[in-house]
């Protein structure tokens, strides 16, 4: 998406509260204000309800003003304009006593200058059933002002209220915006994510997180101030970075297709690359598959590709075999295309323990018992034997969910020896710098793009690269929650990459 504005919730959002704590303490202000004036609290309480209810429900019948005083009046028939004046008076004085029971969020502040410093813009969306002095003045509590948003909802100028659809199309039709523009901020899945049923993106803050029918969150972004701030900084520079880039180095399994299903976008992304004068490659860690393997595959995929378009864990592990290793004989406990791989290279590969120099781990889908006692058996009995692992992925994706990868395979291990192997693969940054050096062009000019977080993103960091993490794959917001890494841009799917190019 090409993000052009911010709309907040703001009671849980910009600020903090438990809601039953602040709505039962605000009532219990309100029944004091209003008791010298012949309102019973119980009584008045039951009406507030009523008329709130009735607001919560109402679907273009009128204002929420007009759809609460009429519901209240149900309740007190004699009620007149003085009545009225003191529930002002109330908001505009009385009122600033709730704010002991919110929070402060020093990062509202920093959340909105952050979206204007991008040149965005901002609009508080906040579930409008509080007239315009109650808004303003939490607005305060929050340490903010009216003229930061563009617009403000209250019940004073709304017709529909969260989580309807007309309500969020209301608030971008005064901003002349389609829901492609906008993000949605929010801390209620029912009343915030009904922004999604008109095209928004939706971002759940989870500080004060409210989530009665246990959606889960996984696949929706979500996440603290941190990761809030992250993603708007993403969507609002995705574009002007990726139009930067010169040298896509892609992910394939998870990213490009899955399985042997191809993503729509593929043939049109990898197209548009090329028509622009740009250069893509293949880079995975999956070292089950010779690079011939690979271009068979892409072809029955509809992908024409070379071997030259290819960095590979099995070409990465190589290369430092050559390094470190360079007359060694291999035990390879992986598939037949990465032992053809390495013979290819020039290096003796050996099915016999006894005669093996080095051990290389691969992603291994013939993996043996046998294979796996030799390898304990090496790892056991020659302890200072060197031992190469070419990727360090726990699990490779399929259509029907996963299969271990070889990072399972080396904690098993681990379990036996307590050796741990040296990783080539991603994260590490040699297949990234392995590319640019092969290819001439600069980290400024590069990006690694993949689903998962500490593979990919990792290995581009690592490289000193932008790091694009792509949401098809393996990767879900909350991996993204719970890591210390942090990729510069998150899509959805690397198919917003067009709209750059």
């Amino acid at each position: 998406m090409a993000l052009k504005a911010v709309l907040f919730d703001l009671d849980g959002t910009l600020l903090p509260m438990d809601m039953e704590t602040f709505v039962t303490g605000y009532l219990k202000l309100l029944a004091k204000k209003m008791a010298p004036c012949g309102y019973e609290p119980e009584a008045l309480t039951g009406a507030i309800w009523a008329g709130t209810e009735d607001m919560l429900h109402n679907h273009g019948l009128g204002t929420n003003y007009e759809v609460f005083w009429r519901r209240f009046k149900e309740f007190y028939p004699d009620v007149s304009s003085r009545d009225e004046e003191l529930f002002d008076e109330f908001y505009a004085n009385e009122f600033s006593a709730a704010r002991d029971f919110c929070g402060f969020a020093p990062q509202a502040r920093e959340a909105l200058d952050l979206c204007h410093s991008l040149g965005l813009r901002t609009a508080l969306a906040t579930n409008p059933l509080f007239p315009a002095v109650a808004t303003y003045n939490r607005l305060g509590w929050a340490g903010l002002r009216p003229e930061d948003f563009e617009v403000i909802t209250t019940y004073e100028d709304q017709d529909y209220v969260k989580p309807s659809r007309e309500y969020y199309l209301g608030v971008l039709g005064k901003m002349g915006l389609e829901p492609g523009d906008c993000l949605m901020v929010g801390n209620d899945t029912t009343e915030d994510l009904g922004a999604r049923d008109t095209g928004m993106e939706v971002f759940i803050l989870t500080d004060c997180l409210i989530n009665r029918e246990g959606v889960d969150l996984a696949r929706i972004p979500h996440g603290s101030w941190r990761e809030l701030m992250r993603y708007i900084r993403s969507l609002a520079e995705m574009d002007r970075v990726m139009a930067q880039k010169r040298l896509f180095l892609f992910d394939m399994d998870g990213t490009l297709y899955l399985g042997e299903q191809l993503y729509p976008f593929t043939k049109a992304l990898l197209a548009k690359i090329r028509e622009t004068g740009r250069r893509y490659l293949f880079m995975t860690n999956n070292s089950s598959r010779s690079v011939e393997a690979y271009i068979e595959k892409l072809g029955r995929l509809g992908i024409e590709a070379r071997r030259e378009d290819f960095i590979t864990s099995s070409q990465a592990t190589a290369l430092y075999l050559h390094r470190h290793h360079e007359l060694s004989r291999l035990y390879v406990c992986g598939t037949e295309s990465l032992k053809a791989e390495l013979r290819r290279e020039g290096f003796a590969v050996t099915e016999r323990p006894e005669e093996t120099d080095v051990i290389v781990l691969g992603f291994d889908t013939e993996l043996t018992f046998q294979k796996l006692r030799d390898v304990s058996f090496l790892l056991c009995t020659r302890p200072g034997i060197p031992y190469i692992a070419t990727n360090p992925d726990l699990v490779c994706p399929t259509e029907f969910g996963s299969v271990p990868d070889c990072g399972s395979v080396t904690i098993m291990l681990e379990n036996v020896s307590r050796r741990r192997p040296v990783v080539i693969g991603k994260p590490e940054p040699m297949m990234p710098l392995l590319a640019m050096e092969k290819t001439g062009f600069a980290p400024s000019e590069t990006c690694v793009i993949g689903d998962r977080l500490y593979t990919d993103a990792a290995s581009g960091l690592n490289a000193g690269v932008t790091a694009v993490l792509v949401m098809g794959g393996e990767a879900d917001y909350d991996t993204i929650c719970a890591s210390d890494i942090l990729p510069d841009i998150i899509m959805k799917d690397a198919g917003e990459i067009l709209r750059a190019l």
